[in-house]
């Protein structure tokens, strides 16, 4: 104790080390967390900063229970597969090929989307006549002839001829709001009343439109390094929108709601989670201010697949009115689709281990049974009449 009554404390040496005890430091720090790196060291890594991001490919090193999925647990109706003929490829396999490979997946249906319009979706119609339980054809309108006068009112007497011919549906590729124009030359928009004949016409015939309006938001962004879409978005240069072409995102996204407002005795499927799967509180708002409003996930398995404990809560609370859908002309996606939305396996990545440049590992959801029934073909087959 000290006069005035209180403990002695430890002095404090700092500043206060004698050579040799600075010398026993050091070696007791290099010990303890190593040298400095060596020249040789220093040269395996140096230029990390200078890698092109497109060469960018890790390969992670995790070690975590992998559960494959080959076939669903239940049936599935994908609403969302483009199964026509093109310039380039011409038709996507041969009928009977596709018919065995969905009873492999389990896959009790599929939504043809490339029906399009006149001698096309006669073509399309013949060619999957023998199974048209299993392969369900939307008609489209005739882009090519937006710019002519009355195209809405020419296009609702073409649906009716479609749905007369067989077709179940109506898909809207992503022109509106885009690149199709008016006769004036101004963009027509997803909410123009001049098309109203077109979803009015499909709420009277009772068949869905599937509808896709603008793409994911980081497609409209700068395209700077702030971006995480960058690097895909560099291969598919046509996929970007942020630049003064186009309308902004948001207007966008707030036509697309006007219209469902709009028409709610039409049937939308909102494709691929109606272009907003990284702000799933909003499409949520969405589904419950529009009850005719169904989003669909394909080609979005990526963006659900980064926050499964959010899209779990999604896919929960939405359970009767979310869509399975994959999108592409094969069924090659099916297998991911199956895994993220049955299990829970951590850091799912492709067969090859390697994450190409802009791309990210994925996360199993592990949807409960009842959740799966319902989103995997049970929403699908009330909408489509599917029995």
């Amino acid at each position: 104790m000290t006069q005035d009554g209180t403990r002695n404390r430890p002095a404090d040496h700092a500043g206060e080390l004698g050579e040799a005890e600075r010398a026993e430091l050091e070696q007791i720090s290099v010990v303890a967390h190593g040298p400095e790196a060596s020249a040789a060291q220093r040269a395996a890594v140096a230029g990390w900063d200078q890698l092109r991001a497109s060469e960018y490919a890790p390969r992670p090193t995790f070690r975590v229970p992998a559960n494959p999925i080959s076939r669903a647990k239940f049936p599935v109706i994908d609403v969302h597969k483009h199964l026509g003929y093109s310039l380039r490829r011409g038709w996507p396999g041969e009928v009977a090929e596709l018919v065995e490979g969905m009873d492999r997946l389990n896959i009790q249906a599929v939504v043809n989307l490339d029906g399009l319009s006149g001698v096309h979706l006669r073509r399309v119609l013949d060619r999957y006549a023998g199974h048209a339980d299993r392969f369900l054809t939307f008609a489209g309108p005739s882009w090519h002839r937006g710019a002519e006068p009355d195209f809405g009112e020419r296009e609702a007497r073409a649906l009716e001829e479609a749905v007369r011919a067989g077709a179940r549906g109506y898909k809207l590729f992503k022109a509106l709001g885009l690149w199709l124009r008016d006769p004036a030359g101004e963009l027509y928009m997803p909410d123009d009343p001049r098309l109203d004949p077109i979803w009015q016409t499909a709420g009277e015939l009772g068949v869905p439109v599937l509808i896709h309006v603008a793409d994911p938001e980081a497609f409209f962004r700068p395209a700077d390094r702030h971006n995480d879409r960058l690097p895909g978005l560099g291969r598919r240069p046509e996929w970007y929108f942020g630049t003064d072409e186009f309308p902004a995102f948001e207007d966008l996204m707030q036509r697309q709601v006007a219209l469902f407002k709009r028409h709610p005795r039409t049937t939308f499927f909102g494709a691929h989670v109606l272009n907003k799967p990284d702000d799933l509180a909003w499409v949520g708002q969405v589904v419950e201010q529009c009850p005719n409003v169904y989003p669909e996930i394909a080609a979005r398995i990526n963006d659900l697949g980064r926050q499964p404990r959010t899209a779990r809560a999604f896919f929960q609370k939405y359970q009767d009115r979310v869509l399975f859908g994959t999108d592409g002309s094969d069924l090659r996606l099916h297998p991911t689709y199956f895994r993220v939305l049955e299990t829970e396996d951590d850091l799912i990545l492709p067969e090859h281990g390697t994450l190409p440049a802009g791309t990210h590992p994925l996360y199993g959801l592990g949807l409960p049974d009842g959740v799966l029934r319902k989103v995997y073909g049970e929403n699908a087959a009330r909408l489509l009449r599917v029995g």
